[in-house]
């Protein structure tokens, strides 16, 4: 599964396309990763990896900006059984 995700994250980021990294209350997690939404051309990477079943949903509060976006991104999806549920 985890190379599907990768493969079709690949796809919608190639190598030199120039992306825009949006951050919520806190920048970096306990364990130093960074934590951020990703932005290309206009779209949040984020938000396409749940729509289309690629990711999980993970919300860990502070950062909840999109939480209530990605819930009903996930929802619609799981529904149409996309992605890695095909």
């Amino acid at each position: 599964m985890g190379k599907r995700a990768k493969n079709y994250l690949k796809s919608l980021v190639k190598k030199g396309d120039t992306v825009r990294l949006e951050f919520d209350v806190e920048v970096r997690d306990k364990y130093g990763r960074l934590l951020a939404y990703v932005w290309k051309d206009g779209k949040m990477l984020n938000m396409e990896m749940i729509c289309n079943e690629y990711a999980f949903l993970l919300t860990i509060p502070p950062n909840v900006k999109y939480a209530q976006d990605f819930r009903e991104c996930f929802r619609k999806a799981r529904k149409r059984t996309l992605g890695l549920w095909r």
